[in-house]
């Protein structure tokens, strides 16, 4: 079983998502915890917070990542044990270290990811594809009104990213052979809906998460979980 965690921007966290994400890892044996990226918000080196001039007090970026690390990770780590694989994907929030340290080369060694994660955790390049089975992960590329269809359409494969905190989901045949089709899904967030610079504007953002079955070869089933009012029901089973 692989668990696909989508947008988590610590510490800007839905704090009861998070929790019922922990229940059910430890109800599961979980071979594979996937970060599809923006997991951390990265506030301190946030480029739109600096255009309008907002308060950055308090907001420090080794912070962000001790914490990220130690109520995140070493948590979900502790339940799953050390034989579960995690990988973590480099979102468009991570990637403002890359252009931080492009502004001020004195801080490249220090502010980077690999730098501040522990070693068991596998890394994937902003905009790199990680790939699973015959299924591919990405943080998602796509923000317009039919994002799912324009990455099915650019990727012609099985893909399932975050990036968007809603869920969408599209089908694509390439040929004659009705059974030769892909498909692409955003999986939700499991983040603040409600962040300062929303403004209180409503969205059409979901709480939710991936888990994914794989087959020897390659094969997969995958289920989408949506949380909704800070519940939601696996196997007959209410997380609440």
């Amino acid at each position: 079983m692989a668990v696909l965690l989508p947008d988590i921007h610590y510490p800007e966290q839905d704090n009861e998502a998070m929790r019922l994400v922990g229940l059910f890892l430890k109800d599961h044996k979980v071979d594979e915890i996937i970060y599809t990226g923006d997991g951390m918000n990265m506030s301190a080196v946030c480029h739109w917070e600096e255009k309008k001039n907002r308060k950055m007090e308090g907001k420090r970026v080794k912070a962000e990542y001790l914490g990220f690390v130690k109520n995140v990770l070493n948590k979900h780590r502790e339940i799953v044990g050390e034989k579960c694989k995690f990988v973590y994907l480099i979102g468009n929030h991570e990637n403002w270290i890359e252009e931080t340290i492009d502004k001020d080369a004195k801080v490249e060694g220090y502010y980077e990811v690999e730098n501040n994660f522990p070693s068991w955790v596998n890394i994937i390049p902003f905009n790199k594809i990680y790939k699973i089975g015959k299924l591919r992960v990405t943080h998602g590329f796509y923000t317009n009104k039919y994002h799912a269809s324009k990455t099915v359409d650019a990727f012609e494969r099985n893909v399932v990213y975050g990036h968007t905190h809603d869920i969408q989901f599209f089908t694509k045949v390439l040929s004659d052979d009705v059974k030769d089709f892909h498909s692409a899904q955003s999986i939700g967030c499991l983040c603040n809906m409600n962040p300062d610079y929303m403004e209180n504007r409503p969205n059409n953002w979901v709480h939710g998460f991936g888990v994914a079955y794989f087959q020897p070869n390659g094969y997969f089933n995958f289920y989408q979980i949506v949380i909704v009012n800070n519940e939601f029901i696996w196997n007959r089973k209410i997380y609440k």
